[in-house]
């Protein structure tokens, strides 16, 4: 028997996204099956007494005899009393209509009338199991063995070598926990901080069982944050306990796939960098998807282990030819032991910033993740400049400046109720229709600076998140796009994207 999640035999430590499939995986061990299969031979009918009443029965499942033709049907079979050929295919025949009308046997069994190999017809009724165990062995019974040649007999005795299958009821069951303090990668969690959640179960038939945990693990943590878990998975066979396992402790935060990014982040040297940016053609740098900047503030995420209290982040301040003009060195603090996934967030010198063509953010186990530089550097006024983050497919932040034309429409979304008259005569206002209820929602549409090719992974990233923002007024507004344009400017290969979104709560002014 294995276990596996998400493919592997140890997830100890990998971090599991809300937005993506989190398989659980239990496989059977199988190597010798049998199925179990049972014949009904019509030998003769010549002592049948038509004035009895016979039954067929396997298990607790049963058929009965009706000696008229008519009268067949539902559950009964019809049981002629002269013996010929004929009338014992007949009899075959609808026997095995009457079977296939049983709903025990319909769900389990297959049942069939037999043939010659010179395709002349066998008074025989062939059942057999769908599965495979020891669960499809029941014992067959017919009283028409008193009336001729006749027999039921079970010919094959199904079998299987898998212990989940040796028993009638069989099951798989996973305890799902989650820990009240965590721990961070690498660290073992203590026992005593494991809280009960949930309990998946599902039938074992033999083969694969699956699980999505998603569901469940999805409601366990909030954006920004991860969560710290793990399953405890046994199986039963007729109350008998025949598998137990405790997976190791693994993450789950809000995220989801695009631009290709990993289904899940398995192993990593001590730190990783919390964005992806797989997608572009190969660069000197760590981030392949082109990366922009204009503002003085660098947000970014790491994901880091275990051990590791603190970080040194270089950011190099580099002119177009990749001369190093400026050199900052920043402590990035990572001492929280609770925690897994940090945000932080650099500020820039302005004016080194501005006399830059890249930022070069260099960080420990990773490597350089270089931004280019929005220019002009007036390229927007205040008004115009916006800067929109965004939970990424990594649960950690990104970001995109946006310093394009920038457009706001805003629409009056208002509902009326009509009021009584009887102040017809006296009201200084005459009035019969007032404002029940009135929204202002807020669209707004903003263009990007012009950006490579590959610059558009960084927006397609922005449009499948489900968490957005913008800040106006030192206040933080949650966004929601709505629609997004990527378009070539008439210069090849250079794209402009222009987004549109939805202020979420629009109370400005």
């Amino acid at each position: 028997m294995e276990l596996t999640y998400n493919g592997l035999t140890n997830n100890n430590g990998i971090v599991t996204f809300s937005g993506v499939p989190n398989i659980l995986q239990f496989t059977g061990s199988s190597t010798e099956n049998t199925k179990s299969k049972y014949q009904i031979t019509i030998g003769s009918l010549s002592d049948v007494d038509p004035d009895k009443t016979y039954t067929i029965s396997l298990g607790e499942s049963k058929i009965t005899s009706v000696n008229e033709y008519s009268q067949q049907g539902g559950m009964n079979f019809y049981l002629p009393s002269v013996d010929t050929y004929d009338n014992r295919l007949a009899c075959c025949n609808s026997i095995t209509k009457a079977l296939r009308n049983v709903p025990d046997i319909a769900a389990n069994y297959s049942v069939w009338l037999s043939d010659d190999n010179d395709g002349t017809m066998d008074s025989s009724v062939y059942i057999e199991a769908k599965s495979v165990g020891s669960e499809y062995n029941l014992t067959p019974y017919t009283d028409l063995t008193e009336a001729g040649n006749n027999t039921f007999v079970q010919t094959v005795q199904g079998s299987s070598d898998d212990d989940m299958l040796q028993g009638s009821d069989n099951k798989l069951t996973v305890d799902v926990y989650k820990y009240t303090v965590q721990t961070r990668i690498g660290a073992a969690p203590l026992p005593a901080n494991r809280e009960y959640v949930t309990t998946l179960e599902k039938n074992y038939t033999r083969g694969s069982v699956y699980f999505n945990m998603t569901p469940v693990l999805s409601s366990m943590t909030d954006e920004g944050e991860t969560q710290q878990y793990c399953f405890t998975v046994y199986g039963f066979s007729d109350g008998s306990l025949k598998f137990s396992h405790m997976t190791e402790p693994a993450y789950i935060t809000q995220g989801y796939q695009a631009n290709q990014s990993e289904p899940f982040i398995s192993s990593f040297v001590n730190r990783f960098f919390a964005q992806n940016v797989s997608r572009g053609e190969e660069r000197e740098q760590y981030n392949k998807t082109p990366l922009y900047i204009y503002d003085n503030v660098l947000s970014f995420s790491l994901y880091v282990k275990s051990g590791i209290t603190t970080t040194t982040a270089t950011v190099n301040y580099t002119g177009s030819d990749g001369t190093v003009l400026y050199t900052d060195s920043f402590s990035l603090d990572t001492a929280d032991t609770t925690r897994t996934l940090f945000d932080f967030d650099i500020i820039l010198d302005r004016t080194k910033l501005t006399e830059s063509t890249y930022i070069d953010l260099i960080l420990p186990d990773i490597g350089t993740v270089r931004y280019d530089v929005i220019k002009p550097v007036n390229a927007a006024d205040s008004k115009d400049f916006e800067r929109i983050y965004w939970r990424n497919e990594y649960g950690g932040i990104s970001f995109a400046d946006l310093t394009g034309e920038r457009t706001e429409t805003r629409k009056e979304n208002i509902e009326y109720y009509q009021k009584q008259t009887f102040d017809f005569y006296e009201s200084e206002i005459r009035e019969l229709t007032k404002v029940y209820s009135k929204s202002i929602p807020i669209t707004v549409k903003h263009s990007s600076h012009n950006i490579a090719e590959d610059g558009k992974y960084l927006f397609f990233s922005l449009q499948n998140s489900s968490k957005a923002w913008v800040t106006i007024n030192g206040q933080q507004y949650a966004v929601h796009i709505s629609d997004l344009e990527i378009k070539e400017t008439s210069v090849k290969h250079v794209l402009k994207a222009t987004l549109q979104y939805e202020i979420s709560y629009p109370d400005l002014p």
